[in-house]
């Protein structure tokens, strides 16, 4: 399970397509296809290689207050799958990209 300090960083060669209000992250060069629900949706767009794990439940819980007392284990479970398919890193040093430079943050 990813730390609430961890910065979770999205992989190359990734991209989010929206199909019939379904979520999709497809990566081309394998033929992967992985399927978001609405909570796993909000927590990718939300990893920018800035933001820690815990700063991104503390987003989802001002943006879904009705629900703030299941937005950390939505998180976490998102982040774990993600990571488990490979669309997500997590790393220790937030704004760091891709290559392992500090800067920007990595791309879909």
């Amino acid at each position: 399970m990813p730390r609430s300090d961890q910065t979770p960083i999205q992989r190359r060669g990734f991209q989010l397509e929206k199909l019939d209000g379904e979520t999709l992250l497809y990566r081309h060069s394998v033929k992967k296809l992985i399927y978001l629900n609405q909570s796993a949706d909000a927590v990718w767009g939300l990893c920018d290689g800035q933001r820690t794990v815990q700063e991104i439940i503390e987003i989802l819980v001002g943006a879904y207050p009705e629900a703030a007392d299941i937005v950390a284990a939505d998180v976490h479970e998102a982040l774990d799958n993600l990571v488990r398919e490979g669309a997500l890193r997590m790393t220790d040093h937030p704004g760091q990209t891709q290559s392992g430079q500090n800067g920007s943050s990595a791309k879909a």
